[in-house]
């Protein structure tokens, strides 16, 4: 059953018996096979096997991040690297939308597109992103083969697919028609295994990049100038904050008090760290 079987059916119900059949089929498999059988006599079969993907001209790159600060790096890559076209990869549907949500949220331009969504909003948001007019396209799988973005510089493994294949289509929307593309992975401490085995298949090891010492502090000031608007407040006396002199308290306050809008303040308690890496 490859979810439209009740729909064949009907379609071959509805033809002659004494008829011609042609059936075509991205892959040949024991699924497929099943329904060769039943729909085709004696057919002669003619298969087109892939040549391996040319991963060369790819520079690879891995970052270990720890599953908290997962959201808040990637924005820091965005913005570091200047990325101004950059294919993200998640591993599901709802993980695509809510990254995209997230990127809108802190002032990065981005559309997510899955199997969930129609047709005319996969076609509208690929069209923006081939044109340039989109910074950022969030996608499952579904766009990993068979998609031809010209000169595309960047994409990024936001989370890992389940097949070393697909890790290789994915990465091979970038390096087409011999231009060089860079490819990016974020990888958590629990996908450090699957990554490895990726690599084996692979035959490409990649070195794991540590961020620890990278300061993420810009992706909250960044958040917070985009929350206000600017460093100035609109309503009341006039008072210019000293962005050089926002601590991190100061600027992970106001973003846990967005809604209100509330001007920072600064708080005698200690915040930690991960919990507000959670919490935006």
């Amino acid at each position: 059953d490859l979810g439209f079987r009740e729909e064949m059916d009907r379609v071959l119900a509805a033809l002659p018996k004494k008829r011609q059949n042609l059936l075509f089929s991205a892959t040949l498999n024991a699924a497929v096979d099943a329904i060769t059988q039943l729909v085709l006599h004696k057919p002669e079969v003619i298969q087109l096997t892939e040549e391996p993907q040319e991963v060369t001209l790819i520079q690879q790159r891995a970052f270990r991040v720890d599953q908290e600060k997962k959201g808040p790096f990637l924005r820091y890559l965005i913005r570091s690297m200047d990325m101004q076209q950059v294919l993200i990869f998640t591993a599901s549907g709802h993980s695509a939308d809510h990254v995209a949500d997230k990127l809108k949220k802190h002032g990065i331009d981005a559309e997510s597109t899955h199997g969930k969504k129609s047709q005319g909003a996969r076609q509208n948001a690929l069209a923006a992103f081939k044109k340039g007019t989109l910074r950022v396209l969030v996608a499952t799988d579904l766009l990993s083969r068979g998609i031809d973005i010209d000169s595309l510089p960047y994409v990024i493994n936001y989370e890992l697919p389940r097949s070393p294949k697909d890790y290789i289509h994915r990465i091979g929307r970038t390096g087409r028609a011999a231009q060089a593309g860079e490819a990016i992975s974020i990888i958590t401490p629990e996908d450090q295994h699957h990554f490895k085995v990726i690599q084996k298949k692979m035959k490409q090891w990649v070195t794991l990049e540590g961020t620890e010492d990278i300061d993420l502090s810009g992706v909250w000031l960044s958040y917070f100038i985009s929350i206000n608007g600017s460093t100035t407040r609109k309503k009341g006396p006039q008072r210019r904050y000293d962005t050089t002199q926002l601590n991190t308290h100061t600027v992970f306050t106001h973003a846990a008090t967005t809604e209100s809008q509330a001007s920072p303040r600064r708080v005698a308690a200690p915040l930690r760290f991960n919990s507000i890496f959670r919490s935006i």
